[in-house]
């Protein structure tokens, strides 16, 4: 029970703070945010390893409204996982401020990862990450329009210190529409610089990726049906600062999507140059996205379906086949989110 007892401090004094700010709030909404997952990997590849994921993770929030398109949020996510003894973990800060208006959209603090409206790849970001690591630290401006929006977001998450490296992680994307055709771009920038008191044979790392494309909206006045067909290319620049080590790899990327009430299919094939040319250097801590881009050719596919739709409550299951070029592996994901 000892080991626990930080944890349990931290939530009682999260909780005292979230109350305390309650009552001061002229019209406090409270809110619960209750997410379970369920996602077995059975892989058969050099790139990834076979693992499951199973907990569930309960966000309770506070938001108060500081004047016209101004709110101010508080509240902490507790993570349980199961087989794991519960309140291991330190609690999730969630406290951010938020400017809101028809065309233009600020946030800054600590804010979940879900503002974001570029829907990024898993070449940027790999899936477990909105299940451990679900909010971001730092700002995100967006500009938002009847033919679409563009945001930029920077996430930092490494502070300096003699023997700690600084980095942080910067995002971007928009999106155009023309009628059926629209445009479109997600680009990453990660920084992972020296700490103040580094060895000699540490040097500062940047990784950045941009992917630009386009893509055919088949069915855009369909309320339960969706489909749609995009193609892309992508550059990256990955390079050890100080030494000879530069790699800018590139290749194309295509998406085909279709969904007919609450079935539906993503498929995604990228071909070209190995990504994450330096994992083996720096794994997770500098490459965000899914470690499949490591091969030169690499498919996926996602049968889904949305079991339950409702404005509160979303039970999605899904199958994914992974094809690396060389081995198929599976993956079963189920998901259960519930707002309150």
């Amino acid at each position: 029970m000892s080991n626990n007892r930080p944890m349990k401090t931290k939530i009682l004094l999260a909780s005292f703070l979230l109350l305390s700010l309650s009552g001061f709030a002229q019209k406090p909404i409270w809110g619960v945010d209750y997410f379970s997952f369920f996602d077995n990997r059975e892989y058969n590849s050099k790139y990834n390893e076979s693992q499951t994921y199973f907990g569930t993770r309960v966000t309770p929030q506070l938001s108060i409204s500081v004047g016209e398109g101004q709110t101010i949020v508080g509240g902490f996510g507790v993570m349980i996982e199961n087989g794991k003894k519960p309140f291991q973990d330190d609690p999730d800060p969630l406290i951010y401020y938020q400017y809101d208006s028809k065309n233009l959209c600020g946030t800054t603090g600590f804010f979940p990862r879900e503002k974001m409206l570029g829907g990024y790849s898993t070449v940027f970001i790999r899936g477990t990450l909105p299940l451990y690591d679900p909010n971001m630290s730092g700002m995100l401006l967006q500009a938002k329009g009847s033919k679409g929006f563009a945001e930029i977001a920077i996430d930092w998450n490494g502070y300096r210190t003699d023997t700690d490296r600084e980095s942080f992680l910067i995002l971007s994307g928009g999106k155009y529409r023309m009628n059926r055709f629209y445009a479109a771009y997600q680009m990453s920038y990660f920084h992972y610089a020296r700490a103040w008191e580094a060895p000699v044979d540490q040097h500062l790392v940047d990784n950045a990726l941009i992917h630009l494309f386009g893509g055919y909206n088949i069915l855009p006045n369909h309320k339960r049906d969706s489909a749609y067909v995009q193609l892309g290319y992508m550059q990256g620049l990955e390079r050890i600062r100080g030494t000879n080590r530069s790699e800018a790899p590139k290749g194309l990327f295509a998406e085909v999507y279709f969904r007919h009430e609450k079935l539906g299919i993503k498929s995604t094939l990228y071909y070209g140059d190995h990504l994450m040319n330096f994992y083996s250097d720096f794994g997770s801590k500098v490459y965000w996205g899914d470690g499949f881009y490591r091969s030169n050719c690499y498919s996926k596919t996602d049968l889904f379906w949305n079991i339950v739709e409702t404005k509160r409550t979303t039970l999605k299951l899904s199958s994914v086949h992974h094809f690396d070029g060389d081995a198929l592996s599976w993956q079963q994901v189920l998901t259960l989110r519930i707002e309150i």
